[in-house]
């Protein structure tokens, strides 16, 4: 279902589209980074080689000159938590985020200005 879900019969692109999608949407100096730097996290990616298949199904989709590295996190179910705690803890963590009174005034372009130019 996250790989194909057409094959359920629902209209929404795959886990593999989504991340092209997303990598795409970022400024295209960073995109060869990000696909070299993918790496899965949380209880899902614990089933018998969802990484060889997300692979094999990304790849077709990424341009040939960018390296695909995926890496699975060591404790792929608290992984995402620690990294969260980490970034909360950082003294820079506040300039990072978007007040809801500065969403509420500017809403999605608020979001776009800080994180994408």
């Amino acid at each position: 279902m996250m790989f194909r879900p057409a094959d359920l019969g629902l209209n929404q692109a795959g886990l593999a589209e989504c991340i092209v999608r997303a990598i795409s949407s970022c400024h295209s100096h960073l995109q060869p980074l990000l696909y070299e730097s993918i790496i899965l996290t949380g209880g899902t990616t614990l089933f018998p080689h969802f990484a060889q298949r997300l692979e094999m199904d990304l790849r077709p989709l990424v341009p040939d000159k960018y390296r695909l590295r995926i890496t699975t996190q060591e404790d792929p179910i608290l992984g995402v938590w620690r990294g969260g705690s980490l970034l909360a803890s950082s003294p820079d963590f506040d300039a990072m985020c978007v007040t809801k009174a500065e969403y509420e005034e500017l809403g999605s372009a608020r979001c776009r200005k800080r994180f994408f130019h």
